[in-house]
């Protein structure tokens, strides 16, 4: 949340810049353009957070079953 206090705001804006500059060196070039919409880092990253997070439920169910699975020799 944007803080209402001037002072706080201040110090937030200076952290918040900081962040989206990271987020935006630290993606592929292509992805840019995709947040160069977003005003504050939160929104940049909850865009991110929705395109690029994975359920591995099923996928750790397997890996566990397989595991349960392994043994060795007779």
């Amino acid at each position: 949340m944007v803080p209402a206090d001037p002072i706080e705001l201040g110090s937030w804006e200076s952290k918040d810049v900081k962040v989206v500059l990271w987020l935006l060196s630290s993606i592929e070039p292509y992805m840019v353009n995709n947040l160069r919409s977003f005003n504050i880092a939160k929104e940049m990253w909850d865009l991110l957070r929705r395109m690029y997070h994975q359920d591995n439920s099923a996928r750790k169910f397997q890996l566990e079953l397989d595991i349960g699975n392994y043994h060795q020799g007779n």
